[in-house]
């Protein structure tokens, strides 16, 4: 499978994260009344609270393109790439928890060097967008990306603060070729 990406930027998109995840603690249970226990063990089994379900455009997505590609990578002319650039690698993209994600996990090379990223993409049913959070190794702080269906390609945009100045950022995928 070949997978295409056409990047429009001022400069090469590279993000990184740091992550707090924090654990809430369980109750002591000499500290919990007998009584309080037997009512948490009626919440755990209440059959009639549903997860939730991937939604239509979820699936729409996965079915498109979940799997392995490879990836062709073409830059504009700008002000990190004064000759335009391209870049060559793979994407692994597959099913989140529950399949109400897709997670991707993406390796290319290019006259810019290595990128090695990871992605998490939802659907928001508010703004009728695919949301996108993207991290990578070459900048302090991850891009949260908005991607629309024009046509048979969905167009993702993100706009991020590089030094002084705010860069646009466009990407074509899972257009027809």
């Amino acid at each position: 499978m070949k997978f295409l990406v056409t990047v429009s930027a001022v400069a090469l998109l590279t993000c990184s994260l740091v992550a707090d995840v924090t654990a809430k603690k369980a109750q002591d249970a000499s500290k919990a009344p007998a009584k309080q226990e037997a009512s948490d063990d009626k919440k755990g089994s209440d059959s009639s609270a549903e997860m939730p379900k991937p939604s239509p455009e979820m699936k729409k997505l996965a079915r498109m393109i979940s799997g392995r590609w490879q990836v062709e990578e073409k830059y504009e002319v700008s002000a990190m790439t004064p000759q335009g650039g391209e870049g060559k690698g793979t994407a692994v993209i597959h099913r989140g928890p529950g399949g109400l994600s897709l997670i991707t996990n993406y390796n290319s090379t290019s006259s810019l060097g290595e990128v090695q990223g990871a992605g998490i993409t939802t659907w928001s049913p508010e703004e009728k967008v695919h949301k996108q959070f993207w991290v990578d190794n070459g900048s302090p702080a991850g891009a949260l990306w908005s991607g629309k269906w024009e046509g048979d390609s969905l167009v993702y945009t993100a706009t991020q603060k590089m030094g002084d100045q705010m860069t646009y950022w466009r990407e074509t995928c899972c257009g027809r070729q």
